[in-house]
């Protein structure tokens, strides 16, 4: 399916156009052709934008990465994601909207589209390809462990360590994969995820001297849901470590030992929390946190009439949802 479009405006007709399939062109860059591939099409009439479906095939997994919107008025587009002597598959969908179009980024009426036959073209070699990429990984839940996950894959020959890239599906399934860890073993443990929110992981091997292999296959795996909805399961939060929660419960709990007698939230997740400072009995001290806005984010500050460094307290957060939060 064409990814929702960003429609400025919508005509009425009683008649529905007839959308023109698009006929696709490929070729490698000339500047990167290891890497990057130019996908071009014809201007399809009565078009309102269009979409890049993109597959490849790994070790018999199949990927898919699906681009977005792309305006009506651009007939190419460079994908500058492709790996070296690797054959991918793309196809170019035509869209038009039939009916009010948007409201609030939501499509009301039914969209009409035309897809391109696929067409396939392989990335050139690159001489500092040459470990064989990792295999069989796999990524699990890790029991009493509600914000990890762990991944393991077969060591590769001549391999000195492995760089290993993740996205999050919850935030954008196709987004840029992000390095986010080097290890010298073949296995790794991933903290501070968002709970019941599904992840995707890949990783290639490094040799000594740099080079190294294509990437693994894609593989995903959800975080356990949070534990710690009620007083007796809190979840003790580090000082100084940013922690990610998400819950659909009444709210989560926590034990802290600030220093500074500040708890940060995510900005983005504020939005009708309350947050509630109690003792160790589970007695509420303060039963709503003043929150403040700074520079570098929100605020909940404990009243120094209430605060003693060094001491466990018991943080509750009401209707959390998605929460960012660090103690300090």
């Amino acid at each position: 399916m064409l990814p929702v479009l960003l429609l400025s405006s919508c005509k009425w007709s009683m008649i529905d156009p007839d959308v023109e399939t698009p006929s696709v062109n490929l070729e490698l860059s000339k500047s990167s052709p290891s890497t990057e591939i130019i996908i071009s099409w014809n201007k399809c009439d009565d078009a309102q934008g269009y979409g890049i479906s993109r597959t490849f095939t790994r070790d018999g997994v199949k990927d898919e990465v699906i681009y977005k919107y792309i305006s009506k008025d651009t007939t190419s587009y460079t994908d500058s994601t492709c790996e070296p002597g690797t054959e991918y598959t793309y196809t170019v969908t035509a869209g038009y909207f039939k009916g009010k179009g948007l409201f609030y980024g939501r499509v009301f009426g039914d969209l009409l589209e035309a897809t391109s036959t696929a067409k396939t073209i392989t990335t050139k070699s690159d001489h500092l390809v040459v470990l064989d990429h990792p295999k069989n990984l796999t990524v699990f839940k890790i029991y009493g462990k509600n914000n990890s996950l762990e991944l393991s894959w077969s060591a590769c020959e001549g391999a000195e360590k492995y760089e290993i890239y993740r996205n999050n599906s919850i935030q954008d399934k196709y987004r840029e994969y992000k390095k986010i860890a080097t290890v010298n073993t073949n296995k790794c443990q991933i903290d501070h995820l968002y709970n019941e929110s599904e992840y995707r992981f890949k990783l290639k091997a490094i040799c000594a001297d740099g080079r190294c292999s294509v990437f693994s296959i894609v593989k995903s795996c959800v975080v356990p849901e949070a534990a710690n909805t009620n007083l007796q399961n809190a979840f003790e939060l580090e000082n100084g470590v940013t922690e990610h929660f998400y819950t659909d419960k009444d709210s989560l709990w926590f034990v802290i030992n600030p220093k500074k007698g500040l708890i940060k939230l995510g900005e983005c997740y504020l939005n009708g929390k309350c947050v509630s400072l109690c003792d160790t009995n589970g007695d509420y001290i303060v039963s709503s946190l003043y929150l403040k806005e700074r520079d570098d984010g929100i605020y909940a500050e404990i009243p120094e009439n209430n605060f003693e460094a060094g001491k466990n307290y018991f943080l509750q957060i009401w209707n959390p949802g998605f929460i960012e939060i660090v103690v300090e």
